[in-house]
C-alpha cells in the first residue's frame, strides 16, 4: 500500500466514523423524543387511573352508606311490624 492509499483509507475511515457518529446522535435524539412521548402517555394514563380509583372508592363509600341506611330502615320496619 502506498502512502497516498493509506491516507485515503484513513480519510475514508474518519469520514465513516463521522457519519456513524452523526447517525448515532440522530438515533439517540429520536429515542429520547420517543421516551419522552411514552413518559407523557404514561403520566396521562396514571392520572386516569388515579381518577377512577378515587371514583371507585367514592362509589364504594356511598354504597356502604346506603347499605347501612337500608339496614337501619329494615330494623325500624321490623320493630314496627312487631308492634
Amino acid at each position: 500500500m502506498t502512502k497516498d492509499e493509506i491516507v485515503q483509507l484513513v480519510e475514508a475511515i474518519s469520514d465513516l466514523k463521522a457519519k456513524s457518529d452523526t447517525r448515532i446522535d440522530a438515533l439517540a435524539k429520536a429515542m429520547h423524543r420517543h421516551l419522552r412521548d411514552l413518559d407523557d402517555k404514561i403520566a396521562k394514563i396514571d392520572g386516569v387511573i388515579v381518577k377512577f380509583t378515587t371514583l371507585k372508592k367514592d362509589i364504594e363509600d356511598e354504597l356502604l352508606a346506603q347499605k347501612t341506611a337500608l339496614d337501619e330502615l329494615a330494623v325500624r320496619v321490623n320493630k314496627l311490624e312487631e308492634k
